[in-house]
């Protein structure tokens, strides 16, 4: 049950007033002194800022940090001064008005600690980080739904007791209005934090014990005390002046400067020398830290998601943390072949930084591929692999992998015959090569059919080796074959001049026959695409769809969003991911994966072909000038 808000209804109740005067800075934070860590789990919130790209996150946070005294002076993300934002710490960030990385800091209001996550851009998968840190979201997009909350409202005293019950239920989303641009219902909003939002010991965290050889979950213990087992999760990396700095979310239990912990994973301890917490790029030291407590520590050697415990503990764990599926792949190189080192480099510390972000080496379009959740978060890894690596990068459209398949069954005879004085070479092969039936169409396939003893079955290996390895290369446009079957009917052998070697050169012999005799055709990726959006935005979404060679399967329709399921050659998807957030004002997802392989479009087909013989004239362009010099 989830319910809007209005301005006109909170007036109506004393405990809901929003001020008329927003603009003055009231500081209404505690004097709590530098390193005090507060034991009273009621004092203690976590939240996260959440929403789609450009939708004024950061600004929000630079006005939360401004109102409670945490900073001086409020600055822009865009501002005319230069500055930038607080949060926006990274020269790339201020640069460009976005947040790249998620930024932690902390606020006091009304002697309250507000530990706060700034996030990303939508590309960069945000909501993850919220989930593996269990933070409590302040979505700047509102969601409301009147079906009867009214249960509660009889259970409790006041409006806002009824509020806070629905809410660490799940069953109501508070809606406060304002704009943090304009300053306007930033106090509102830091009281419905602490009247509405849960402290940590009210969200029920699990944690699975294989202590008896099986995984049990297991309800942790919020208490803020030493007492319990100390269990925390490192849910951020980064690369800090001293070295890796992680970012850690205490679950249950206490650590202390000092204590020893271990990583579950691997296994690996470490003394915990130094114990902070995390004001942008500003840190301040703490001597311990206990459950629902954010910190940061050096010297970690982990990856994001594992969990540490301290020693006897180690059959404790958190449950694995959902990482999505990239959306978008790009091509990446680096643009010097001298700067390789700096680049593995790079993607090294980014893929452990960010598991969002994956990086590997295609062997059938001989290209690296960098994968993630949009082309701006692809892209700025590009300008960081620069900035932070000196390592200029190339990035583009990766190459597809397309297939080259027999359309009809074509025969083929070859006679392999080499005398040079001495031991001669002699094999010779008979058999079809013919396509498979469509469910097979990206394998291929050999069969022997031979009888008696024309072609000994010890070299009937090798007949098979060299029809695969011809595969490698179709007639059309150099890519790999598939979807064919190779029978081999009869041939012939000498008792002297025959070998493995022999037997592959006919097998050779026999597959080029067929390339040039043979009707072949070219198969592309079909994905099956499933894209959702608002309902005003359809027309557009299905128009972009369309104009992509998209074949529409389906529609749904829930709660004001529609969602298409359609199939689209996965050549024709590059860019779909900024053409729809540009189609749906940030508002539209889509997800993709692999259905199957179909013949390419004539107009595809064609401009491969075309490609390839033009690689081919350059190749043999190149290959004469050597020879010349």
């Amino acid at each position: 049950m989830k319910i809007l808000l209005h301005s006109k209804h909170l007036l109506q109740h004393g405990s809901f007033i929003f001020r008329k005067n927003y603009v003055y800075q009231t500081a209404l934070y505690s004097t709590k002194k530098v390193g005090e860590v507060i034991k009273d789990v009621n004092r203690i919130r976590n939240i996260g800022i959440s929403a789609h790209i450009d939708s004024g996150k950061t600004t929000l946070t630079e006005r939360l940090l401004f109102y409670t005294g945490q900073v001086d002076e409020m600055h822009e993300v865009k501002g005319k001064d230069q500055v930038g934002a607080k949060m926006d710490f990274m020269e790339l960030e201020r640069q460009r008005g976005i947040t790249i990385q998620s930024a932690a800091t902390f606020v006091m209001w009304k002697d309250v600690n507000i530990n706060i996550i700034d996030t990303p851009e939508s590309d960069f998968n945000c909501r993850k980080k919220l989930m593996e840190v269990g933070h409590n979201q302040v979505v700047q997009d509102g969601f409301h739904d009147e079906d009867g909350w009214k249960a509660d409202m009889a259970e409790s005293a006041t409006l806002g007791d009824a509020i806070r019950r629905a809410t660490l239920k799940r069953e109501f989303t508070p809606v406060m209005l304002g704009t943090a641009l304009k300053n306007k219902g930033v106090q509102p909003l830091l009281n419905g934090i602490l009247d509405f939002l849960p402290n940590p010991s009210e969200v029920t965290n699990y944690c699975l014990d294989n202590s008896s050889g099986e995984e049990v979950k297991t309800v942790m213990d919020s208490d803020r005390t030493l007492e319990h087992p100390f269990i925390g999760l490192a849910f951020k990396l980064e690369a800090g002046r001293f070295g890796q700095l992680t970012y850690m979310r205490v679950y249950q239990g206490g650590m202390q400067r000092g204590d020893v912990i271990f990583n579950t994973r691997t296994g690996k301890k470490t003394k915990v020398s130094r114990l902070v917490r995390m004001h942008a790029d500003e840190m301040q030291d703490i001597p311990e830290v206990y459950a629902g407590d954010i910190c940061a520590l050096f010297g970690m050697d982990c990856a994001s998601g594992d969990t540490f415990v301290t020693k006897g503990n180690m059959n404790l764990s958190m449950e694995s943390m959902y990482v999505a599926e990239p959306v978008i792949s790009m091509s990446i190189k680096p643009a010097k072949n001298e700067h390789i080192e700096n680049f593995s480099k790079g993607i090294a510390r980014f893929t452990k930084e960010d598991p969002t972000f994956k990086v590997h080496w295609d062997d059938d379009i001989k290209e690296t591929i960098a994968s993630g959740m949009g082309e701006l978060h692809l892209d700025i890894y590009g300008q960081r692999l620069e900035r932070e690596f000196n390592c200029k990068v190339i990035m583009g459209k990766p190459k597809v992998s397309f297939r080259e398949c027999i359309v009809s069954p074509v025969d083929v005879e070859y006679q392999h015959k080499k005398q040079s004085g001495g031991r001669g070479e002699y094999a010779k092969v008979i058999g079809t090569v013919e396509p498979l039936p469509v469910e097979n169409n990206t394998k291929i396939e050999f069969k022997d059919k031979t009888v008696g003893t024309n072609v000994p079955k010890n070299y009937i290996p090798s007949i098979e080796t060299g029809y695969r390895d011809y595969c490698g290369k179709g007639p059309l446009a150099g890519q790999k074959v598939s979807g064919t079957l190779f029978v081999l009917k009869d041939g012939d052998h000498h008792t002297v001049d025959s070998s493995d070697w022999a037997f592959q050169q006919a097998a050779h012999g026999a597959m080029k026959q067929a390339f040039d005799n043979g009707h072949w055709q070219i198969l592309e990726p079909i994905m099956n695409v499933e894209a959702n959006a608002p309902e005003e935005f359809q027309s557009a979404v299905m128009q972009g769809l369309s104009n992509r060679n998209g074949i529409v399967l389906g529609t749904d329709s829930s709660d004001g969003y529609f969602t298409v399921y359609c199939e689209v050659p996965l050549n024709n998807m590059f860019g779909y991911s900024s053409e729809l957030r540009s189609q749906t004002q940030g508002k539209g997802e889509y997800t993709m994966e692999y259905s199957q392989y179909c013949p390419a479009l004539p107009a595809t087909q064609q401009e491969l072909i075309a490609q390839y013989e033009l690689e081919q004239q350059e190749n043999t362009h190149q290959k004469k000038k050597k020879k010349k010099n």
